[in-house]
């Protein structure tokens, strides 16, 4: 990775915050899908659960791994600056 708060880390940073946008989506699917009702439908929103599960259980290490406090922050201060 580059210097701390480079191009790079902040690119990282917003692909942590894209994958844990992940979850709402996936939750905004379970919804349609208990709407729907059905056998079918009420499968792939307890497959959908997990799945918005394990994102849950594992965006705050990516976040973390990805500095996102801190790469979101300067790169927004730059731009206000500039």
């Amino acid at each position: 990775m580059e210097r701390e708060g480079g191009p790079a880390q902040v690119v990282f940073a917003w692909l942590a915050h894209l994958y844990t946008a992940m979850g709402f989506v996936c939750a905004a699917g379970i919804a349609v899908l208990i709407v729907r009702g059905g056998d079918e439908s009420f499968r792939w929103a307890f497959l959908l659960m997990m799945i918005a599960t394990a994102i849950d259980a594992t965006d705050g290490w990516f976040a973390r791994r990805a500095r996102v406090k801190r790469s979101c922050l300067t790169s927004m201060a730059r731009r206000s600056t500039t």
